[in-house]
């Protein structure tokens, strides 16, 4: 009579030893330490790029604001106030437009009745500084020197 002898079964060679496990998180971890200033700068420009986009979008609505009343308005202000003369509508629909990437409220300077300039104070929100801390300035068109 012949006995059924089970085959010697392999060793096991699923999963992955503790020192390969270490390896892979040595690598991603040195990536991590060379890509994260890479990213981090990238995010401060973008913050400068969206903080420039946001005073040249308020640029439209100054100058329809200035078109209609011959003059630059006062302030940001009553760019949200509905206005007659603008079939009783408002420059503007929301104070969120007058704040910029590091949700610091943009400044306006009126200059004259028709030169004024949008500005943000950067990362720190105050006046002057270097690097992310630097002022953006936005003079209106018609100034000298542009933007």
């Amino acid at each position: 009579m012949q006995t059924n002898v089970p085959a010697p079964r392999p060793a096991r060679t699923a999963g992955f030893t503790l020192i390969e496990i270490m390896v892979v998180v040595a690598i991603i971890g040195l990536l991590a330490t060379l890509m994260a200033p890479k990213v981090m700068n990238a995010l401060r420009r973008s913050k400068v790029t969206v903080t420039t986009a946001k005073l040249k979008g308020l640029r439209q609505p100054i100058q329809s604001y200035q078109m209609i009343h011959s003059k630059v308005p006062e302030s940001l202000d009553e760019l949200l106030t509905e206005d007659e003369m603008n079939m009783n509508e408002a420059y503007l629909e929301s104070r969120d437009d007058f704040t910029d990437a590091w949700d610091n409220e943009i400044q306006y300077e009126r200059m004259s009745n028709t030169k004024y300039d949008l500005i943000s104070l950067g990362a720190d929100g105050v006046e002057g500084g270097d690097a992310d801390d630097k002022d953006i300035h936005l003079l209106d068109p018609s100034s000298d020197g542009g933007s």
